[in-house]
């Protein structure tokens, strides 16, 4: 038998025992495996690059004009802690939600009535609480206090009757509050200690700027005093120092030694921190009075279409760019407080606060419909 013939029955015999052991049937002959066609040379085209898959971040929703709705319902208060930042926290009567990536988030039941206060240092420490009418008593309010952004909050029942109304921006122990009268506290609301100035006068606004404190604080018969506080030491604030004297109340802001404080007649305006003032009504005529009711009494047809100034910001970006809220919609100024003009496509009610965020780019309104947001 030739050579070949008997590598041909060895290759058939060993066949057979690879089919015996895999267990399979007789199977086509596996094709000797041959190299791949040769591609025909020609300009190859660019390979497809996959869509990567987008990062999530906290990309600002682009501000809309309008009252601002969270699940369904109109905001009644917004909290930003930072202007250069949007808003943080939002309340829908009862509620409070959080804005994350998704939107606002809901965090929970309030327990109890007022607006949260909270400072960019520690945004996760809220304090809330609130005070019936002054000088005419109610039901009393306990303050609370969250560490953890609203999650929980824990009462201080030893403390009632306070309406937070700052938190220090880099202290988030020390706090303003208003207990009809202006009040301290330096432990996280645990104690409060009042400021002797402000007995027996209502607390109308207040500005922090560094370590000087200003309020604007009231007494029954409508007699309004601007006052300052060095507030070096929060443990022990200095006796207070009157810089203006006017009658029914108002708002003030301070920053960099502008102090705007606005009231019935108009706004009083000073460049060096309180030491000299000048005083404008130009462009407010629709919405203040035109005598001090100390000396002289309103004339009919201003008390009869309203007046007043409730709220006053400054753009972050340009401190001559001001905002004032009225009683009858927004107005501003670009010129650091002499002139002003209403803003257009704000609904004509009373602006009670007036919140700047994005840098300035957008403000949110505290009116009695809700939150109404305003690209600015």
């Amino acid at each position: 038998m030739t050579g070949w013939m008997v590598r041909l029955l060895w290759l058939v015999a060993l066949g057979s025992v690879l089919v015996a052991c895999t267990g399979r049937g007789p199977q086509a002959p596996t094709p000797a495996p041959t190299p791949p066609p040769v591609t025909p040379t020609a300009t190859p085209s660019p390979a497809a690059t996959p869509t990567p898959e987008p990062t999530p971040t906290v990309t600002p929703i682009p501000p809309v004009s309008g009252y601002l709705e969270v699940s369904g319902e109109r905001a009644s208060t917004v909290v930003v802690l930072d202007p250069r930042d949007d808003a943080l926290y939002a309340t829908t009567g009862t509620t409070l939600y959080r804005q994350g990536e998704r939107g606002w988030e809901r965090v929970g039941p309030l327990p109890g009535p007022g607006v949260p206060a909270s400072a960019p240092s520690a945004p996760e420490t809220l304090y809330l609480g609130d005070h019936p009418p002054c000088f005419q008593g109610g039901e009393p309010v306990t303050l609370h206090r969250s560490q953890d952004g609203g999650a929980s909050w824990e009462a201080i029942t030893e403390v009632q009757d306070v309406r937070p109304l700052l938190v220090h921006p880099s202290d988030p122990d020390t706090v303003i509050g208003d207990r009809c009268q202006l009040v301290i506290s330096s432990d996280g609301g645990e104690t409060w200690a009042t400021f002797p100035e402000s007995a027996g006068l209502t607390v109308f606004d207040v500005a922090l700027d560094g370590t000087t404190l200003y309020g604007v604080l009231t007494s029954e018969g409508g007699t309004t005093w601007l006052v300052r506080f060095d507030l070096s030491d929060p443990r022990q604030p200095s006796a207070g120092q009157r810089l203006l004297e006017f009658w029914g109340g108002g708002a003030v802001f301070a920053g960099d030694d502008l102090l705007v404080v606005a009231e019935p007649r108009g706004v009083h305006l000073s460049r060096d921190g309180g030491v000299s003032w000048e005083f404008s009504r130009t462009g407010l005529e629709e919405v203040t009075i035109s005598v001090d009711p100390r000396t002289e009494s309103i004339p009919p047809d201003e008390l009869a279409r309203g007046y007043g100034l409730r709220a006053i910001a400054a753009d972050p970006a340009d401190p001559q760019h001001l905002w004032l809220g009225t009683v009858r919609g927004l107005y501003e100024s670009q010129d650091g407080g002499t002139t002003w003009q209403p803003v257009a496509g704000v609904p004509e009610v009373e602006i009670s606060d007036i919140a700047v965020a994005r840098g300035g780019g957008l403000l949110y309104l505290r009116t009695l419909d809700g939150i109404f947001v305003l690209p600015a």
